[in-house]
């Protein structure tokens, strides 16, 4: 997925933030001059130090040392220097996004914040009968994992949540499959197309 001017440059969420770059030049005779650049770059909340560690990145400095060289300017005091987030106003918002080429966000993440990756893959839970080794049921859930996550999550992962546990019963009971046994259930993951959740009817006539 190519970048938009409306992205975070760091993830394919929507930019919140521009971000401009604040330094103080080293002083010379008693005085020192500020600067407020303006930058390219762009941020959502949850990569606001990562771009802030990009923008104040030694390759940055350089360059930005080199145009105040090129203008006669003193050298920056990199000491005083740091990024300013100026919230993007909602009337510079894109209005129309292509939702044909969005690919949905990762539902999953640590304990204080959720993944901001894209997902690749949406879930589905193969849930066998008590007492069967061969009698299961594939059943699709709703959630959908970048892969980063596909590689660590479990089954019972997903089945600690009750929310998502019910869905799975729900299901089972209303193609009349018995009980299962979650014990065994087993996780797979099926990539979306184009970024697209996949139908729930054409996964259950094994097309999708």
């Amino acid at each position: 997925m190519t970048r938009r001017t409306h992205q975070c440059k760091a993830c394919d969420s929507p930019a919140e933030f521009d971000i401009d770059l604040y330094v103080r030049s080293v002083e010379l005779g008693g005085r020192s001059m500020e600067f407020n650049a303006e930058s390219t770059m762009r941020c959502c909340n949850n990569h606001r130090q990562k771009m802030e560690a990009v923008l104040l990145h030694e390759s940055n400095r350089s360059l930005f040392d080199a145009m105040m060289k090129a203008e006669g300017l003193p050298p920056a005091d990199w000491k005083t220097a740091k990024a300013v987030f100026k919230p993007i106003p909602i009337e510079r918002s894109v209005l129309h996004i292509d939702t044909t080429q969005l690919i949905p966000q990762c539902d999953f993440g640590d304990e204080k914040a959720r993944c901001v990756m894209p997902a690749k893959y949406q879930i589905a839970l193969r849930c066998f009968r008590i007492g069967s080794k061969k009698d299961h049921a594939d059943i699709l859930i709703d959630k959908c994992t970048c892969e980063q996550h596909r590689r660590v999550l479990k089954a019972e992962h997903i089945l600690a949540d009750n929310a998502s546990k019910s869905v799975v019963l729900v299901a089972l009971t209303n193609r009349g499959f018995p009980m299962p046994d979650f014990k065994r259930t087993e996780i797979t993951f099926h990539i979306m197309s184009r970024g697209r959740k996949i139908d729930p009817a054409q996964f259950e006539r094994g097309k999708a």
